[in-house]
């Protein structure tokens, strides 16, 4: 597609625009008309180039990414032509990294606008490349100029140089500088005469890092016919380091040796630009840490040479919560105290410390054991007992800290970070503290990891389901309730039982999410079997962070009313050592659903650290549920048949029902009948069904009853 200008406005210069989206060409083309430049637009390179052969624009405007042929390819054609080459090229891209940009100008470009652009950035960058271009091209004429009318020119010349944005001078290699024009001093502050009475401090003022490329380039080059292109640094008469993009314009040979014109442009602004964007680009924007870019980029150095180091990954415990009780500003407040923490404890010169994203860290301790780093990890979670003051509240938070060393643990950087978020995940299942990778925790592997990442939106998109395992009363058969069993019937690995996700869920924030779920679908199925005659109770389970979710009774009770569940309808599972993790929370919570008229079972019993005055200070404790790992071995082992009677004798000195979990044979269930348990659960009895199949079992199961 090609777009004239109309011939009676007038012309403020040629443009050529190539963009392969329509949407960005006419933006761009009629932002340029606005301001009565001469627009011609191409959809592809191809068709630029022929526009271009037909008549050369001033300036082009051009997209990078795009089909066929992309915008570099493009500007190496332009290059190749002699009637080309000397077109100014803007590229234009929503790639903003280091790296496209730089490729931007050593391609041939002479800037680089980013998308979405702004009207005013593009405008003055137009206007200023139309400029230098206008100059460039009317200095490289005065200078081929041989004629007559060189008195003349030289005049007009002098003009155009002094007035140019450039710098641009003349320099013998032998001789120094023999000329520079105004914007030579106005940016250095030192004219070309101080250069000339000693060339040598022209070197001298060049960065010691640049000075051997820039004096071989520029001695060296020009005297073998060679022209140069550099960027350096050079020391301005206020003592700072100034950029400047130098190239040779012409080279020549006179009486007294080579001369050189140079045009050079002072990107100081520009290099700036490019630091604080790559600064962005390895940074967090809160804390001003090493972002996760960087984290790996460094981990991958040390790995390649081959350097000892130990990572700690660091996650605030019950983040969420200050976040939704506090607001985000108090989120972020704690971030930036954490940071300041962290880095308390990075005093090495090797250590770095990292942002991953959310409540995340990482502390990389440079030469250090595993031995250091647990160390290390000590002080951190002691720091983490002084509470943080955020505004003007003291707030107590815990951390999880998950640890690899290397070379101990071998692997590329995300694998070692990969392993690290294991065994961070791994401390948090003992609820805090710190844990060091090992080979056992694979079972917490990158699978799992993948799943923990897809399972809030499982809950969103109606994947999971209850399954229902009956429990029943051992006097007469009859039924006591059922127990919901979550199941996730993902959409590539089909069912997948519990235990292939709910350890991780248990100890990430989305475990209240699935909870909500859970006691939702279960009320919801609660009520539609009571409005059909089948009157059995549902028992839930509630992990150890429930327990200390202030937020749940009240959700609880909104359930209740909403779907109308009638009392003794539902009951929560607890197992001990859920409930000792922060007793006094947990009794509170409880007793709040508990005057819901909720009742609680202990899931099992018998497994954990909870004492016998504790479960009498539970409230509305219904029932004991004895471990299968006690069950399973009464008939072949006399010490696991006294623990189960004794336990038995307890639920009834508590006045509680005993539920012997994990029957599956009948001579287990015939002990348990002699011990006299009132109740059991197991596969020989029933195992966890799907509503439907549940529902008619419970019919049958009543029916014959």
């Amino acid at each position: 597609m090609t777009v004239d200008e109309s011939p009676d406005r007038p012309n403020a210069g040629r443009i050529l625009v190539v963009d392969d989206t329509p949407e960005n060409l006419a933006i761009l083309t009629q932002l340029l008309r606005s301001q009565n430049y001469h627009v011609r637009s191409a959809l592809s390179g191809k068709r630029a180039l022929q526009l271009a052969l037909h008549e050369a624009p001033d300036l082009m405007l051009l997209d990078i990414r795009m089909p066929e042929i992309d915008g570099y390819e493009v500007c190496r054609q332009f290059k190749e032509r002699p009637e080309l080459k000397g077109i100014p090229i803007i590229f234009i891209s929503a790639m903003t990294d280091t790296e496209v940009k730089v490729r931007t100008f050593t391609t041939g470009g002479v800037d680089f606008i980013s998308k979405p652009f702004e009207a005013e950035e593009v405008l003055a960058r137009v206007r200023t490349h139309l400029a230098l271009h206008a100059i460039e091209q009317e200095l490289e004429r005065r200078l081929g100029v041989r004629t007559r009318e060189l008195a003349e020119s030289e005049t007009r010349y002098r003009t155009l140089i002094e007035k140019s944005p450039n710098l641009i001078y003349s320099m013998s290699p032998g001789r120094g500088h023999l000329y520079a024009n105004r914007r030579f001093k106005e940016v250095l502050g030192i004219g070309a005469e101080w250069f000339r009475e000693h060339p040598e401090r022209w070197w001298v003022r060049i960065h010691p890092e640049d000075r051997l490329r820039v004096e071989a380039a520029m001695t060296q080059a020009p005297e073998r016919g060679r022209h140069y292109d550099l960027e350096y640094r050079i020391l301005d008469a206020g003592g700072q380091w100034r950029w400047f993009h130098d190239r040779s314009i012409d080279i020549r040979t006179g009486p007294d040796g080579v001369i050189v014109d140079s045009l050079a442009t002072d990107i100081t602004d520009l290099r700036k630009q490019q630091a604080e964007m790559e600064h962005l680009a390895y940074h967090d924007l809160l804390t001003d840490l090493a972002n996760r870019k960087k984290l790996l980029a460094s981990l991958d150095l040390r790995i390649t040479a081959g350097e000892p180091f130990a990572l700690l990954l660091l996650d605030i415990d019950r983040f969420k919560d200050i976040n939704d009780a506090l607001g985000h500003a108090a989120g972020d407040l704690l971030l930036l105290q954490v940071a300041r923490r962290l880095q308390v404890q990075a005093a090495g010169p090797a250590d770095l410390v990292a942002r991953l994203g959310g409540d995340e860290f990482a502390l990389c301790l440079g030469d250090a054991s595993l031995a250091t780093a647990r160390e290390v990890a000590a002080k951190v979670l002691a720091g983490f007992d002084q509470p943080f003051s955020l505004e003007g509240l003291r707030v107590k938070v815990g951390a999880s800290i998950g640890i690899v060393a290397h070379p101990t643990d071998e692997g590329a950087a995300a694998e070692l970070l990969m392993r690290a978020d294991v065994a961070m995940y791994a401390a948090k299942r003992r609820l805090g503290g710190y844990a060091c990778y090992t080979s056992d925790s694979g079972r917490h592997s990158a699978f799992r990891l993948e799943l923990l990442s897809e399972f809030s939106e499982a809950i969103d998109q109606g994947q999971l389901v209850l399954h229902y395992q009956p429990k029943i009363r051992l006097h007469d058969n009859s039924v006591s309730g059922v127990e919901a069993l979550v199941r996730w019937q993902h959409p590539r690995h089909g069912l997948l039982p519990p235990g292939e996700f709910l350890p991780m869920v248990e100890t990430s924030d989305v475990i209240g999410k699935l909870t909500h779920w859970v006691i939702t679908a279960a009320a919801i199925q609660l009520r539609s079997w009571y409005d059909q005659g089948l009157r059995i109770p549902i028992a839930v389970n509630l992990s150890a962070r429930n327990l200390v979710d202030d937020s749940l009774p009240g959700w609880v009770a909104q359930v209740l009313e909403k779907y109308q569940v009638p009392l003794g309808g539902m009951e929560f599972e607890i197992t001990e050592t859920a409930m000792m993790v922060d007793i006094e929370r947990t009794l509170t919570t409880l007793a709040s659903i508990a005057r819901l008229n909720v009742g609680f079972a202990i899931d099992d019993f018998g497994t954990g650290f909870s004492s016998f005055s504790f479960v009498r200070r539970l409230p509305h404790l219904a029932s004991l549920k004895i471990d299968r790992s006690f069950v399973a071995p009464m008939r072949t082992n006399p010490v696991d048949a006294v623990v189960v009677n004794s336990m038995i004798s307890l639920a009834l000195g508590l006045g509680v029902t005993a539920i012997a979990e994990g029957v599956e044979d009948q001579e287990t269930l015939t002990a348990l009948r002699v011990a006299g348990c009132p109740e059991a659960q197991g596969y020989f009895i029933a195992r966890p069904m799907p509503a439907p199949q549940a529902e008619q079992w419970l019919l049958e199961k009543t029916a014959g009853s």
